[in-house]
C-alpha cells in the first residue's frame, strides 16, 4: 500500500533497514505476524535499525562502555507509509511472558524511536540477555540483547 509519493522513500529504507514487514530481501529475523491472520492484501511496510547504523538482531552492551542508559542505542523504528501514525510498542520477555518497556507512536514522517532501559529493580545496571519485541500493530521483530556490568 505504498503511495506514489514515498515509493522512493521506501525504496531507500528497503536498502538501508532490516524489515519488520513486507517484501523487501531476507529479514534480519524472521517476520512473524501474531494471532495466525490473513495476511491484507496490500501490506504497510515497517522497517527497523539501531541509532548506530546497526541492523544486528543479538547486541551485547556493557556499562562500563556505555556508562549509562543515554548512551546506548536507539532503536528507530519507520512505518511507510507515514500516515496514519502507528503504535509501536517495545515488549520484553519474562518468565514466558511479555511486558511492555515503553510505547510511543510514529510522527509525521513515520518513524519512532524508542530507548533501552538497561536498569533492573535495584537500579542496578542489568546482567544478564534479555528478549526484546518490537511490535506494530500484529506485526513483530524480536531482538536479543545482553547487559554485562563492569
Amino acid at each position: 500500500m505504498l503511495s506514489r509519493i514515498v515509493a522512493a522513500t521506501a525504496a531507500a529504507l528497503v536498502l538501508l533497514s532490516a524489515p519488520i514487514a513486507g517484501a523487501a530481501p531476507a529479514a534480519a529475523a524472521p517476520v512473524r505476524e501474531l494471532g495466525g491472520a490473513s495476511a491484507p492484501v496490500a501490506k504497510q511496510q515497517v522497517f527497523w535499525r539501531w541509532s548506530d547504523g546497526s541492523q544486528k538482531t543479538t547486541r551485547l552492551f556493557r556499562e562500563a562502555r556505555y556508562q549509562r542508559a543515554g548512551r546506548l542505542p536507539k532503536l528507530i523504528v519507520t512505518a511507510v507509509p507515514a500516515k496514519p501514525s502507528r503504535a509501536v510498542v517495545l515488549q520484553f520477555q519474562q518468565k514466558g511472558k511479555w511486558l511492555i518497556e515503553t510505547t510511543t507512536s510514529t510522527n509525521a514522517k513515520g518513524i519512532a524511536t524508542m530507548k533501552l532501559n538497561p536498569y533492573c529493580t535495584n537500579n542496578t545496571w542489568c546482567d544478564g540477555t534479555w528478549t526484546y519485541r518490537i511490535k506494530v500493530g500484529t506485526l513483530y521483530q524480536v531482538v536479543k540483547v545482553t547487559y554485562a556490568g563492569k
